[in-house]
């Protein structure tokens, strides 16, 4: 059986021969990325979902099944190189967590589109997205940017935007 993928956006792909599944998207994320050598905290989606109990905060907590973890472990994986926006060092926490949610991408539901079939809002693994008159909203302070809904939206009736001054300011 062959399957459909697509490259990476940066890095270069390497097969590893293992399948990682299970229930919990981010003890998944744990598991992949405890295999490549990154640290839960170096991932934000994971280390949002540690502090807020919805997985695991070490690999040992995780029930791995099959093949031995120790044999898929990849010792030499290179990071691509990534951006972040860290202009804000020295500045009061309080104040870079206001700035960072405010140039952070967001999920924009668009309700003419929406079907009221609540995908997003079962997929939504921190329970962020609540669902008024057939038609879903999100709760900032829950959502972790991980973007399930748009992905698992059967209508495309969600697009991530930044706000428009940032969207100016990055062009």
């Amino acid at each position: 059986m062959k399957f459909a993928h697509s490259l990476p956006s940066g890095g270069t792909p390497r097969k590893i021969g293992a399948v990682i599944g299970g229930t919990n998207p981010y003890g998944v994320d744990l598991v992949a990325s405890s295999m490549i050598g990154i640290k839960p905290s170096q991932v934000y989606t994971i280390s949002d979902s540690i502090q807020r109990g919805l997985c695991p905060n070490e690999l040992s907590k995780v029930n791995i099944i099959g093949d031995p973890f120790e044999d898929f472990v990849i010792h030499d994986f290179k990071m691509p190189a990534g951006r972040s926006i860290t202009f804000l060092d020295g500045f009061p926490a309080w104040l870079q967590k206001r700035v960072n949610n405010w140039v952070s991408p967001r999920p924009v539901f668009i309700h003419n589109l929406c079907i009221g079939c609540k995908e997003c809002e079962q997929c939504c693994p921190p329970k962020a997205i609540h669902m008024v008159n057939n038609r879903p909203y999100v709760d900032m302070n829950k959502c972790i940017k991980c973007f399930c809904c748009q992905e698992l939206c059967p209508k495309k009736a969600v697009e991530i935007k930044r706000s428009g001054l940032v969207q100016k300011f990055l062009r």
